[in-house]
């Protein structure tokens, strides 16, 4: 991926590192359909990694985007995105359903999540599409795939006719020739009567090499789709356990609270009892009718009550005791509505 002379790159991927499984197999892809490809694993020894990225997406011809929840969060590819999106090469795809910050949430994105190197999926041929439009190379990339998706003669001989100067025009060639011989030898097999004989052995081994060529990628897709799917399900596993773990500490800490509450609950209901009690106490202690008599029997026994000492006497001695029992009411009243205020905040606390 990387020339002993520089020069700008067809495309530039930019992407995750967490995704870089299914940017690789993207970049075999486009690199088998003859074009020059640049991502971060094309860094040159002893160059520096800025100043590398800086050159290559600025002189790339198409800048392809992978978002997904991890790169649009990231900051290397929203600037990436954003020289492309200011040259006017932008290309940007999704590798999994995922919200690009704006300015980029207004560019329409291919949806590649499902993608794992068909030649028939409707988001990789829109993508090779604009791809092809940026790179000079017009339809011949949507064309060749579909050509090499049928692997008919006659489609593979059109696209020679339509680009024939193309890089893929070779291989188009060759599919033709080995087509096409394959067909004559059986048609001529069924005209004369006569069984055919073995193909070429050459012819055999160019055959057997594509085959062996679309079955490895094939292959090397599927692997790369796998692990992918694993790093998947180990993440979601994790999430879920750590999920589990949060559920069952804020579990501990409600039966905490509640416990705690009960025990405030319970305080303040005694408190309560006790004002009650203390105020029941009060309403039984003799009252100031009684305590006059007392005091006038008393006094009238001694023989020193008489009518007006007795107002004086009854007036300044009761006094203080009816202060007394006023005090003790008050006291009683306000302990009862503190305890009512603090049952209250403990009602709202639970």
């Amino acid at each position: 991926m990387s020339d002993a002379v520089w020069g700008p790159k067809d495309v530039f991927i930019s992407y995750k590192r967490d995704e870089r499984s299914r940017v690789v197999r993207m970049g075999k892809e486009l690199e088998a359909l003859g074009l020059t490809v640049w991502f971060d694993a094309a860094l040159e020894p002893g160059t520096s990694f800025d100043e590398e990225i800086a050159r290559e997406v600025s002189g790339a011809r198409a800048v392809l985007v992978c978002w997904s929840k991890g790169s649009v969060a990231s900051r290397w590819v929203r600037s990436e995105a954003m020289i492309a999106a200011n040259r006017r090469v932008l290309v940007p795809v999704f590798l999994e359903m995922s919200e690009p910050l704006p300015p980029f949430n207004l560019d329409h994105a291919e949806d590649l999540s499902d993608w794992a190197g068909e030649d028939d999926h409707q988001g990789w041929r829109k993508v090779l599409a604009r791809v092809g439009t940026l790179t000079g190379r017009g339809d011949a990339l949507v064309r060749w795939i579909a050509a090499r998706a049928a692997d008919q003669a006659q489609l593979h001989r059109q696209f020679i006719a339509d680009f024939p100067t193309d890089t893929l025009a070779t291989l188009a060639k060759q599919r033709v020739w080995v087509l096409e011989s394959e067909a004559m030898r059986l048609r001529l097999s069924a005209e004369l009567g006569i069984q055919a004989p073995g193909r070429p052995i050459v012819q055999e081994v160019e055959e057997l090499r594509v085959r062996l060529e679309v079955t490895t990628m094939r292959a090397e897709n599927a692997e790369d789709a796998a692990k992918e799917s694993e790093a998947k399900v180990t993440e979601y596993r994790q999430a879920a356990e750590r999920a589990i773990a949060e559920r069952d500490q804020a579990q501990r800490r409600f039966e905490n609270a509640a416990k705690e509450s009960e025990a405030k609950v319970t305080e303040y209901k005694q408190a309560v009892e006790q004002v009650i009690a203390e105020r029941n106490q009060n309403r039984r202690e003799p009252g100031l009718l009684w305590k006059l008599a007392v005091f006038a029997v008393a006094g009238t026994l001694a023989g020193t009550v008489t009518a007006g000492s007795l107002v004086y006497s009854v007036g300044s001695r009761t006094t203080p005791a009816v202060n007394e029992l006023t005090q003790k009411l008050n006291e009683s009243n306000s302990a009862r509505d503190q305890a009512r205020q603090r049952v209250k905040e403990l009602v709202q606390q639970v």
